[in-house]
């Protein structure tokens, strides 16, 4: 008997999932959603198109559960900077790593062509909007662990939330039509972005008594 034990079929089955969602991601970079069709996808992840239909009914069924994995990392990353013990230095310490994720060309396509195709597919769009629902929560817990007085202000948390979303989200954009852009300059005004909104008490409520 092998020393070696097998893997469970749940283990198996992640497995061969990740082998799809990364040949699936590199040809929607390479040729764009429409053109990366499911026998381009099982060439790139090396196995049949009847295997790879065994864990996903379709392409838009790829992209949810691209779409889901991200929702998933960005709560892990908020949980990981809610244990540090400043939440707030936390936060400005993994300003750089947001950056380089969002800027790095072949992430920043991907998010593009995503985008573009929530535009035209509602289920897409209703994953977009479900996992950003999950991703915000957790954000604003985060932002409310870093900035207490934020608790108090619904309004203000939210705007702020969705600033720093709109921020990060706009990288993708400016590493594409920009790929020169002054990283170190981009940096240090992020992080002051970051340290003035929760530094700052809300628009009205500043040396009041």
């Amino acid at each position: 008997m092998s020393n070696f034990a097998k893997p469970q079929p749940s283990e198996r089955s992640e497995e061969r999932c990740r082998q799809i969602l990364d040949a699936a991601t590199e040809c929607f970079q390479r040729h764009g959603f429409h053109n990366a069709s499911m026998a381009v996808i099982s060439k790139t992840a090396g196995m049949s198109v009847g295997h790879i239909y065994h864990y996903f009914e379709n392409k838009e069924a790829i992209i949810r559960a691209m779409v889901e994995i991200q929702a998933r990392e960005l709560v892990n990353r908020m949980d990981e900077i809610r244990r540090h013990p400043d939440v707030l230095v936390a936060l400005v310490e993994r300003v750089d790593d947001g950056m380089a994720r969002n800027t790095l060309p072949s992430s920043a396509a991907l998010k593009i062509e995503v985008l573009a195709e929530a535009a035209r597919n509602p289920d897409i769009l209703n994953t977009l909007w479900a996992s950003d629902r999950v991703a915000m929560a957790k954000l604003k817990e985060t932002l409310i662990a870093a900035f207490p007085p934020l608790a108090a202000e619904p309004a203000h948390l939210d705007g702020r939330a969705n600033l720093i979303t709109a921020l990060f989200d706009g990288l993708a954009i400016r590493a594409l039509v920009n790929p020169e852009f002054d990283r170190e300059g981009l940096l240090a005004a992020l992080r002051l972005t970051i340290q003035t909104l929760l530094r700052e008490s809300p628009v009205g409520r500043s040396g009041a008594t």
